[in-house]
């Protein structure tokens, strides 16, 4: 705040204490409720002062938050206490505040006692632990779901969670909800599963799930039992809901939309039960195909909720009859036929059947509640609990001064049991003989002087409290007076007057202001009204009960009364609404229950396991579908309109709520008469508008009508900062604004009032409670735009869905006419009168199907000539999909492959292996592929080719039996011819070189022993010859079973050697015409090899190298190579590669696919079988051998083998 002169010039925040009189530069402030640390400083004839609110004392704790309020919350403290500097007595710390050397204040920690802190820990616990079982129930119950499927197993889950919630005291939550508040639900009717509403439902809940599990999975029962189940729902499920219903209880202070719901939902989910159970049962007596309409038990359930109301007789039952309608609509149900909607028909007659006896037991409580309330002005305490708090309020006002402000009293009340219990309560201090010192009401009803100073007179003789009833109007009070303890003010006493809780008694409107806790607001559950007797005429005699008449859509109750003064007589109206807004909010309930057991399906599915299945299934057609969008396009045509009207309609009636109070607030401080200079005026206006008024000059709280008011200042001690400039600075005359009061917010109007001379005087009020009549009417609008949005927005989606599905039935006729189409159908029928629009669509479609069977003739004549001419090819001819299906086959591909290949056929179930992942090759991505196969035990050979086309493949099978037999024999015969020349070559030296010695031995002028040796010599050296032909073809025609299987050899040593012995044999022959390089052969190498023809293999690929003029050779060992043949796609094998290259003159491209035949030689000389027996050597070892060349340029041979 800052100040210039005596006047604020400007402020911000929210100030409790007067600040204009705190002078010293830091220190504190203490009032009756507040403590206020303040810091002042001065400049030019400026005064700044700056407050902080360091703890506030009850009420007014509930108005603000202080800083020691915080702090204590923060560090789970009580509070803290305060005192002047050295006070304190005792060892507990304290806590020393000073500011410049001197000392401030001292303030000490007030622990929270050990039972209130057990019985925090025991709500936290409470919660917690409740939150925890929940959530373990639910998993239980989901896990057992999934785990098992048997129906006794998943009973034997929900018994346990039904156990536990009988164990679990659910009504110890009554503090969190009214859900398992039994004041407002209870019923020993299941014990401790219907002691609240909460428990009811659960229970509910829990049965509903097991019958469904039954219904679903179970053991149909006999007829003879569903019999007995109908007769027992139709004849008792009416009776065992009213049971249930009879635990309501309304309140006092009347029923809101979310107690109605607390009680209507667990009544439906116990009726969908009883009524489910009855409705499965009548189909299994009837059949699924039989009975009556499935929507029978639903109408006759709507019949008789629209009739409830119309037919409810005072002072609250239904005609003896009207169970009969409830017992036709469930036994409509039981035996409608069974439709994929019986648990929405079951639902909807539920929540009819739900809504209908909440509001019979709502209308019959608040008879009762009138009833009692009337009977309880003659005892004000037929319980006693007032007296009990009353006597323990007397004993903490023994021990205290006499409290002698309004301000004492109210902390005095605060602090007792009685503001908690909430009885109207009226507080005053005053002494035998004068006029009260204070005063302090709760609510309005009078105290009779005369009793009270008796009462007083009495106490102060005796020395001790009085507690004593005394007769006043309407009501007879509890009168307590407790003399004064201290000396001084021993002819004093402090008197207290509790009146009992009724309708006649309301709580003042305005105790918010003073942090007292305000009378709940809600629809008003009846109204009173008592008139006096007439004096001149006899009375009537007392007795009889009261008479209740229905008259419209209310309940009129007249009889006679006591008083607190007499008898009077007493007139009671129970508004029980119009049977259309009861339609509107029937039908709400009805919808929001449908929601309910929607839900319940969901997670039950859920729970199962089966709705990620059924959403995943569903979301691709919904995403495409265009009957789909189509009516959510039409939905929310009509939807977002209503949406936002419906938006704008709770605006503007929430605007005009607030416009009237406005205007109300507005006309009393309008009505606000300033009499005289003094502020004694405001305690006489505020008497008069019935209001309470705070007056500002210069912006600063100055006075008010009630001096707690100022004590307490709710709205603080300055002018809001928009008021001020709209009124002091403007030209506004009054303005109105919303304040939080603690945690309520309260709409103050603000009026300017001139002075001429003087700062303008600023008037403050807040508004009062609205009209009753006002709050009903503008609730019923409310329900009635939500009504009209909800049923609107449920029409809509109904309608759009029909709109839907009349515009798309042409296109669904043209698709089932398309699919028919596909399927072979040569006309398939159409709609015979389509729409206008969709008249030329049909016309193209029957152009086009006309067109199409033209073209499927043609085709189907083509597919005749083509097997016919198939059924007389020499070949074998197989068409396959891309799936892996025979799309035809010719009778001699059945004869080749000993299998009937009829169309559909798998083809790879009845084919060969090779043929079979030759197919999946070319599938794959594959070209034309062709290879030869040998079956029937080598008896037969077959030439395979594979075509492949778009998605297809075209397999050629050619028996070559014959052919590849003739083929042998001539390469037999051709290799025998070979073999003979090469034998022959040899025998022609041997017989010249035996005729030579013979010639010799006969001729003595020869030297024969030089002639014997030459000639053995040539004719050994030709025996070696024949011998290496002779030992060449037999390892070439050996079988490979015959070889030696192979084994890890070191490749590099091998490699090694024979490298070694080629340089060695140049260098001994005096020629260094071959130079050798090896690389990657210096470790071993394992691979899977014999050494002594890996050796061989080895010399004749060198020797190969040396004939064809290589001048350079380099010989590299490397690993982890492949098979040539793999693709990019293939998971690679570890491999060993040896890699010869040399610089010779190469082999021709033509010549170069037979180099592996036998006896093929590029040479004059030689068997031509080195290069065949090579590749047979290593092919028997899982390897492979291969040879690049280029004319000129050298040749490449790859030798590829397993690693070891």
């Amino acid at each position: 705040m800052l100040y210039r002169g005596d006047s604020a010039y400007a402020w911000a925040g929210r100030s409790r204490v007067v600040t204009d009189t705190l002078k010293d530069s830091t220190s504190v402030s203490a009032s009756d409720f507040y403590l206020t640390l303040y810091s002042t400083a001065e400049s030019n004839g400026d005064r700044a002062v700056a407050t902080m609110l360091l703890s506030a004392a009850p009420p007014a704790d509930r108005l603000s938050r202080p800083l020691s309020q915080r702090i204590a919350r923060a560090a789970g403290l009580d509070d803290f206490t305060f005192s002047a500097p050295g006070t304190f007595n005792g060892r507990a710390p304290v806590l020393h505040f000073a500011f410049g050397g001197r000392a401030i204040l001292d303030a000490r920690a007030a622990a929270v006692e050990s039972g209130e802190v057990i019985q925090k820990l025991h709500e936290r616990l409470r919660v917690d632990v409740g939150v925890l079982l929940g959530a373990a129930l639910a998993c239980f119950i989901i896990a057992a779901w999934r785990e098992t499927r048997g129906v006794l197993a998943r009973l034997a889950t929900l018994g346990v969670v039904l156990a536990c919630v009988a164990l679990v005291p659910l009504n110890e939550y009554s503090n969190y909800t009214r859900l398992f508040d039994p004041s407002v639900y209870f019923t020993a009717l299941a014990g401790a599963l219907s002691a609240s509403s909460g428990a009811l439902g659960l229970t509910s809940a829990i049965v509903l799930l097991a019958l469904l599990t039954l219904l679903r999975r179970g053991r149909r029962p006999t007829r003879v039992t569903a019999a007995a189940i109908v007769i027992l729902v139709a004849g008792l499920g009416p009776f065992l809901l009213r049971d249930l219903a009879r635990g309501i209880r309304p309140p006092t202070y009347g029923v809101s939309a979310p107690l109605w719901l607390i009680w209507e939902i667990p009544l439906f989910l116990a009726a969908v039960t009883v009524l489910l159970a009855g409705a499965g049962a009548g189909g299994v007596l009837l059949g699924r195909s039989r009975g009556l309409p499935p929507w029978a038990g639903s109408a006759l359930a709507a019949l008789a909720a629209i009739a409830a109301p119309i037919v409810w007789e005072a002072p609250g039952q239904w005609p003896w009859w009207y169970t009969f309608l409830w017992i036709g609509a469930i036994a409509a149900l039981a035996l409608g036929r069974q439709t994929r909607l019986l648990v929405v028909n079951t639902a909807v007659v539920a929540a009819l059947g739900a809504s209908t006896l909440v509001w019979g037991r709502a209308a019959r409580g608040r008879v009762e509640l009138a009833e009692h309330d009337l009977a309880g002005l003659s005892d004000p305490d037929p319980e006693g609990g007032a007296r009990s708090l009353l006597e323990r309020f007397a004993t903490s006002l023994e021990s205290e001064p006499l409290p002698r402000t309004r301000s004492a009293l109210l902390q005095h009340y605060v602090g007792s049991a009685l503001a908690a219990a909430d009885y109207p309560t009226a507080l005053s201090a005053l002494s035998a003989d004068g006029p009260p010192i204070a005063s302090l009401r709760t609510a309005n009803f009078d105290v009779p002087m005369d009793a009270v100073r008796h009462a007083v007179a009495e106490a102060i003789r005796t020395r001790r409290p009085v507690l004593t009833t005394v007769a006043a109007e309407p009501a007879t009070e509890l009168l307590l007076a407790v003399p004064a303890a201290n000396a001084a003010d021993s002819g004093s006493a402090t008197v207290v007057a509790v009146a009992p809780k009724s309708r006649l008694i309301r709580a003042d409107p305005f105790n918010r202001l003073l942090g007292l806790e305000a009378e709940p607001e809600g629809e008003p559950p009846y109204t009173l009204q008592l008139t006096p007797l007439d004096a001149s005429r006899p009375a009537p005699p007392l007795g009889g009960r009261a008479s209740w008449q229905r008259r419209e859509s209310a309940l009129h109750g007249d009889w006679l009364v006591h008083t607190g003064s007499g008898v009077a007589r007493a007139h009671v109206e129970v508004e029980l609404r119009a049977p259309l807004a009861l339609v509107e909010r029937g039908t709400l309930i009805v919808l929001l229950d449908l929601g309910i057991v929607g839900l319940l399906w969901i997670l039950s599915v859920v729970a199962d396991g089966g709705f990620g299945r059924w959403l995943r299934a569903r979301r691709r057609t919904w995403a495409r579908s265009y009957r789909l969008r189509l009516t959510i396009g039409l939905f929310a045509f009509f939807v977002i309109p209503a949406l936002a009207f419906a938006v704008w309609s709770y605006q503007r009636l929430a605007s005009e709520a607030e416009g009237g109070q406005d205007v109300l607030v507005r006309e009393t401080l309008r009505d606000v008469t300033p009499v005289g200079p003094d502020s004694a005026w405001l305690e006489q206006e505020s008497s008069r508008l019935k209001t309470p008024l705070v007056s500002f000059s210069a912006g600063e709280l100055r006075d008010a009508s009630d001096p707690l008011l100022t004590s307490l200042a709710p709205v603080g001690r300055f002018l809001r900062e928009d008021v001020e400039r709209l009124l002091v600075i403007g030209d506004e005359e009054s303005v109105s604004r919303a304040l939080s009061i603690g945690a309520a917010t309260v709409l103050f109007g603000f009026r300017s009032i001139d002075r001429p001379g003087r700062p303008d005087l600023v008037i403050a009020a807040p508004a009062g409670p609205e009209e009753v009549t006002l709050g009903l009417g503008r609730d019923d609008l409310s329900v009635f735009v939500l009504f009209a949005t909800v049923v609107g927005a449920v029409a809509a989606l109904w309608l759009s869905g029909i709109a839907a599905r009349q515009l798309a039935r042409p296109i669904g006729s043209l698709r089932t006419a398309a699919l028919a189409l596909a399927a072979g159908e040569r006309l398939p029928p159409l709609d015979a009168e389509p729409t206008v629009e969709f008249r030329p669509v049909f016309t193209a479609f029957r152009r086009m199907a006309s067109d199409l069977n033209a073209s499927r003739s043609a085709l189907e004549e083509t597919q005749r000539r083509l097997a016919a001419i198939l059924r007389n090819v020499a070949s074998g001819v197989v068409a396959v999909d891309a799936h892996g299906l025979v799309l035809l086959a010719n009778p001699r591909a059945d004869d080749l492959l000993d299998a009937r290949l009829p169309p559909g056929t798998n083809f790879a179930a009845v084919a060969p292996p090779e043929v079979s992942d030759a197919v999946s090759r070319v599938l794959a991505g594959g070209e034309d592929f062709a290879f030869e196969l040998t079956r029937r035990g080598g008896e037969q050979e077959l030439r395979v080719r594979l075509t492949p086309l778009a998605d297809a493949v075209v397999i050629t099978l050619d028996d070559i039996t014959q052919l590849a037999r003739a083929q042998r024999v001539l390469a037999w015969g051709e290799m025998a011819r070979q073999i003979a020349h090469e034998i022959k070559n040899p025998l022609t030296p041997i017989r010249l070189g035996v005729q030579h010695l013979r010639r010799a031995r006969a001729d003595r002028r020869v030297d024969f022993d030089r002639v014997l040796e030459q000639n053995v010599n040539r004719i050994l050296a030709e025996i070696d010859r024949l011998d290496e032909i002779a030992r060449a073809f037999s390892r070439y025609g050996s079988a490979p079973n015959e070889r030696r299987p192979a084994e890890p050899t070191d490749v590099a040593a091998v490699v090694r050697d024979v490298v070694g012995l080629e340089s060695m044999a140049e260098s001994s022959g005096g020629q260094d015409t071959v130079r050798w390089q090896l690389e990657g052969a210096d470790g071993p190498v394992a691979a899977l090899a014999l050494g002594e023809e890996l050796r061989e293999v080895l010399l004749n690929v060198f020797e190969n190298a040396r004939l064809a003029g290589a001048r350079e050779v380099s010989v590299s060992v490397t690993t982890n190579g492949t098979r040539p043949e793999e693709n990019e796609n293939s998971r690679a094998e570890p491999r060993v590669a040896i890699v010869v290259r040399d610089d010779g003159h190469g082999i021709p491209g033509d010549v170069l696919p037979r180099i592996f035949e036998p006896h093929f030689s590029t040479r004059t000389s030689g068997s031509g079988l080195g290069l065949a027996i090579s590749r047979q050597i290593i092919d028997g070892w899982g390897g492979t051998i291969a040879v690049e060349s280029n004319v000129g340029k050298g040749t490449t041979v790859r030798i590829a083998l397993k690693s070891a």
